[in-house]
């Protein structure tokens, strides 16, 4: 396992910190140093095998705790955010070498990461999860690891599918979120009376769930739906004027280069009609299929 700070060995050397396991595994000298060396070569810190770990900058140790673990020849590596303290050029570059390794091993790596970039770069599948309790909302198979092999990584990112990719699950974690709290308010917000009603009535758990909570915490869901697209809207807007290819972004940006101003506030107004648009028809569904909202 690769944690996120590493979790080396401050009072053993570099080769000593990577050859840990086979150690403690009674492999002798002649058994691990070959590979020990192999290793510290192949994350290019050959020359610094018999350095303090602390000598070493945030992406060295982390290149060590990488060969640490590869030494011990796993069939699973767990990647705990091994990535997330590192600054942007230095996360890049180790984000190079994970693919490196996973192309010249055949390990199979399970990643875990908050950064959606790097799990669309990294990742031939990514599972998108939803909190309390942890489950699998999406999954995704993707082109960009097999890519990136001994590639530019920013090339990469420039690729046919890339950006729609990413806009998409940042979309859906958006939204994602979003519903989950209005949900659990939702839930929670249900009056206990209604609850023992049902149950003085006869309900069974499944029956309350089904005509208790549940209706009860429509019109909290749909307050959410409403609040989760106007997120949504507003982070295409966002996408699309820092990076737009196509779309009313692109015709902002480009309107505003060559200061055509009547194109540009032309393309504003188009922006906030159709979110005004999107809230009016959320708010008539709501009306129709929640008519019961604040009238309890």
């Amino acid at each position: 396992m690769v944690f996120q700070q590493g979790a080396l060995f401050e009072w053993m050397s570099v080769r000593e910190n990577v050859s840990f396991g086979r150690r403690m595994k009674g492999h002798s000298a002649s058994q691990y140093t070959p590979n020990v060396d192999h290793l510290l070569d192949v994350v290019g810190l050959q020359d610094f095998k018999e350095k303090a770990t602390y000598e070493l900058s945030g992406g060295m140790q982390q290149r060590v705790a990488l060969a640490r673990c590869l030494a011990n020849d796993p069939d699973v590596i767990l990647m705990d955010e091994p990535l997330g303290a590192l600054d942007a050029l230095t996360r890049e570059k180790m984000q190079g070498l994970v693919l490196d390794l996973w192309k010249e091993t055949g390990k199979t790596i399970i990643l875990i990461t908050h950064s959606v970039e790097e799990a669309l770069l990294l990742g031939q599948r990514l599972i998108v999860m939803a909190p309390r309790p942890g489950r699998i909302h999406k999954e995704y198979r993707l082109p960009f690891a097999e890519r990136g092999v001994g590639a530019d990584l920013r090339e990469v990112k420039k690729s046919v599918g890339y950006r729609e990719t990413r806009q998409e699950i940042l979309l859906f974690l958006a939204a994602l979120w979003i519903m989950t709290i209005a949900a659990r308010a939702g839930v929670s917000g249900v009056n206990i009376t209604k609850i023992h009603a049902a149950y003085s009535l006869g309900a069974s758990r499944r029956q309350i769930m089904r005509h208790v909570i549940v209706p009860n915490s429509l019109p909290e869901i749909f307050t959410g739906a409403r609040v989760a697209m106007g997120v949504c809207w507003g982070t295409v807007v966002a996408a699309e004027l820092v990076a737009a290819q196509k779309g009313a972004g692109m015709m902002i940006i480009a309107a505003s280069k060559f200061q055509l101003t009547d194109i540009v506030i032309m393309g504003i107004i188009l922006i906030g009609v159709v979110g005004y648009t999107i809230d009016i028809l959320m708010r008539k569904a709501e009306n129709w299929l929640v008519p019961w909202k604040g009238r309890s």
